[in-house]
């Protein structure tokens, strides 16, 4: 009998740790979902006004230049803002976070001074087409160097709320400036651009202030052994992200140098509708990130890990199913029409950028092992695949090469990532999934035929399925901000 009760108290631990890392999982998500959502809500509401104070040609440019710019803003701190957070989340004391900082903040610094460098000799003749435009991007690309380091700085030591407060901060910062440059100075791009800088800086700052950033950086915290440490974890991430960015980049530079800024500016308006399942996995993967490298050492880990792969898939699935049903709402009465040659390349998009974030859940655990070189190995064979796949289908199918490309590469870093994993820790897709995916694809096929009544029909049931299937995640929504509101 003792040893029965032994067995039952030990179970009883083990849900209630994992119901205490779920429950955590999900407080998170809610508040940096608040940030994140709002913020990335308020972007969406802008795209439309975007399309129409922009050409199809002038978004497709500034589409490329700030693909561009995402390439080298973790590359010029050499990815050190993922070793602040990964390397805060294991700090124990203030001491200990307090050097973390100073360092990877020495770091930053250097990138930057060499990053001037580098554009005073190489990168001015690179971008000899955009000359209007040097100063602006320089600015936005230094700008959001120090914004996205601070933003890390702030989710390694716990602050969401302020890092969700910052996210919203920043968004209605650029939108009120992007309202009076672009719409009524009718300044463009170069409006545009000036936006992101005044909200980037102005953040910054903010955090910089209430933080006290200055009193941080101490050269008596500066150590070659955390140095090392950090680049260790970092510089492997490098060649991660430049591959995560050539998935991207590439298809837009292909179509632009083959199809024209034109088709590049359909193809990132695409991009867009889509980027609500990976803006919805983002706030989730900030907190997963968090979660995953905590329970690396957990008995229980393997279960733990199995279990949230199999939840977020089933979410995030649901999600595009109903997005691809809203697919004729969206481009007959939201966007501009002549950006409607979209409406075909979205479906395919979308499914995509489920992929590509399941993927990124698997690279996630890959990091909370400090697997950095396993991570970046699978991101590159991706890369590699979009791109000769691309390269090969661009002449004969058009704009459909550069969506195609992306759907197959991010299956492949998918695939390639699950049966690596595999070897470690015990992974298994759920039925439910792959039925859900069967399902998915009738959707495309229907929202293809793209008629009047079947796409109201597809949508009533794609609406039906969501929230059938995600009824509980939607009662704890309205519970968690429910019982807030009753009590405040």
């Amino acid at each position: 009998m003792p040893m029965e009760k032994i067995k039952i108290a030990g179970l009883r631990m083990k849900e209630e740790l994992h119901m205490n890392r779920s429950q955590k999982l999900f407080k998170n998500t809610a508040i940096l979902s608040i940030g994140s959502l709002f913020s990335k809500g308020l972007l969406f509401i802008m795209l439309p006004l975007y399309t129409r104070w922009l050409t199809p040609e002038g978004y497709g440019i500034y589409d490329l230049l700030v693909t561009y710019i995402t390439l080298l803003v973790p590359v010029i701190p050499l990815n050190s803002g993922e070793a602040l957070f990964r390397q805060l989340v294991d700090a124990k004391t203030t001491h200990e976070k307090r050097e973390i900082f100073s360092n990877v903040l020495i770091l930053c610094c250097s990138g930057v001074i060499f990053f001037l460098a580098f554009w005073k000799i190489f990168l001015k003749k690179l971008l000899i087409s955009y000359s209007s435009l040097y100063g602006y991007i320089l600015f936005y690309l230094i700008s959001e160097v120090f914004f996205n380091l601070l933003m890390f700085y702030l989710r390694g030591i716990k602050e969401l709320k302020w890092y969700a407060f910052c996210n919203i901060l920043n968004v209605i910062i650029m939108t009120i400036n992007s309202i009076f440059f672009v719409y009524y100075l009718k300044l463009g791009i170069s409006g545009l651009m000036l936006s992101y800088i005044i909200s980037f800086t102005s953040v910054s700052l903010l955090i910089s202030i209430r933080f006290r950033i200055v009193r941080m950086l101490n050269l008596k915290y500066f150590k070659f052994r955390r140095i090392h440490s950090i680049l260790m974890y970092s510089v492997p991430l490098i060649p991660t992200s430049l591959a995560w960015w050539i998935m991207d980049a590439s298809d837009r530079t292909i179509v632009t140098i083959v199809l024209g800024s034109f088709s590049n500016g359909i193809l990132a308006v695409a991009h867009k509708i889509p980027s609500i399942c990976q803006m919805i996995f983002s706030v989730f993967n900030l907190s997963w990130q968090e979660s995953a490298s905590e329970s690396v050492y957990d008995k229980d880990r393997d279960r733990y890990y199995n279990k949230t792969l199999n939840q977020i898939a089933i979410l995030l699935i649901s999600i595009g199913i109903l997005l691809i049903s809203c697919n004729f709402i969206i481009f007959n009465y939201i966007f501009d029409k002549n950006y409607y040659a979209a409406y075909y390349q979205c479906p395919i998009l979308i499914v995509a950028l489920i992929l590509s974030s399941l993927a990124h859940f698997l690279g996630s655990i890959y990091n909370a092992f400090k697997e950095t070189v396993r991570n970046a190995v699978t991101t590159l064979l991706s890369a590699i695949t979009n791109i000769i796949i691309h390269l090969l289908l661009v002449s004969s199918i058009g704009l459909y090469a550069a969506t195609l490309s992306t759907l197959l590469s991010y299956l492949f870093a998918f695939v390639c990532r699950y049966i690596d994993l595999k070897s470690q820790i015990k992974l298994k897709i759920n039925r439910r999934v792959y039925v859900l995916f069967i399902i998915m694809f009738l959707v495309i096929l229907f929202v293809y035929i793209n008629h009047p009544i079947i796409n109201i029909i597809v949508f009533i049931f794609s609406l039906t399925l969501f929230v059938f299937i995600n009824q509980r995640i939607i009662l704890n929504v309205f519970k968690h901000f429910g019982g807030k509101l009753c009590r405040n």
